[in-house]
């Protein structure tokens, strides 16, 4: 009489292990789904950080470019006083040649930085080795200084755009993530100071300079660093 009494209990434990082993392997399961879920919800965090300072830094060369012209979001503000204004920027500040007569004046104003740069622009002592020298990773002295002894530009900073209607909380002066450098290049139409010129474009010999423009933001996570590099020439020559 005993025997189907303990064939009962072995059956119990018979489902009893196997209800344990498929809670384990529904714990597995789930944990496995969270952890996708974690990881994808990461990726998709430090991906969107980078689109952002990505599109940060596409506002930073293009704010450069409209310093490097001397063009405003208001182009009238530039022009009201013009004998105290070069394009955008107070006389007191570094600019952007118009001819070779202005690179002495330059030069003065620029050396007062770090490497010859002050308030985003940039004259080489060499361009020959600026051209072949990465630019540095270490931006400890290139972001220095404040005010008129800044070493970069910011956005908005000579073109009066700003960041608040970019939507980019990058781009604000307060978050200081976003800077640009511009290295001024001139053009030797000899042997061609910039030889890798876009689409094999030439300045007119009256502005013979190409600006090479440097932005670079950082994202709000760590690990997050957009450098994008771009060749203007304001006024290409020509055909």
């Amino acid at each position: 009489m005993s025997a189907p009494n303990t064939r009962f209990h072995r059956q119990q434990g018979v489902a009893l292990i196997t209800v344990m082993v498929l809670l384990l392997l529904t714990s597995i399961a789930v944990a496995g789904l969270a952890r996708s879920g974690w990881m994808a919800d990461k990726f998709v965090s430090a991906e969107s950080d980078r689109q952002r300072a990505f599109a940060a830094a596409e506002a930073l060369i293009r704010d450069a470019e409209m310093d490097i012209a001397g063009i405003g979001v208001d182009p009238a503000a530039c022009q009201l006083s013009p004998g105290n204004l070069v394009g955008c920027r107070a006389i007191a500040d570094p600019f952007f040649p118009e001819s070779i007569d202005d690179l002495d004046g330059l030069l003065a104003k620029v050396s007062q930085g770090q490497g010859n740069c002050l308030r985003g622009v940039c004259l080489p002592a060499d361009p020959a080795v600026a051209l072949a020298t990465p630019w540095p990773e270490d931006l400890k002295e290139l972001t220095a200084g404040a005010g008129a002894a800044s070493i970069p530009a910011r956005y908005g900073e000579f073109t009066g755009a700003s960041a608040d209607t970019t939507g980019n909380p990058l781009l604000s002066p307060a978050a200081n993530q976003a800077w640009y450098w511009v290295e001024v290049f001139q053009h030797d139409s000899q042997g061609g100071i910039l030889t890798a010129a876009p689409q094999g474009l030439e300045p007119e010999s009256e502005h013979p300079f190409m600006y090479r423009i440097h932005a670079v933001v950082l994202g709000n996570k760590p690990g997050t660093k957009v450098h994008l590099r771009s060749i203007f020439i304001p006024y290409p020559a020509r055909p």
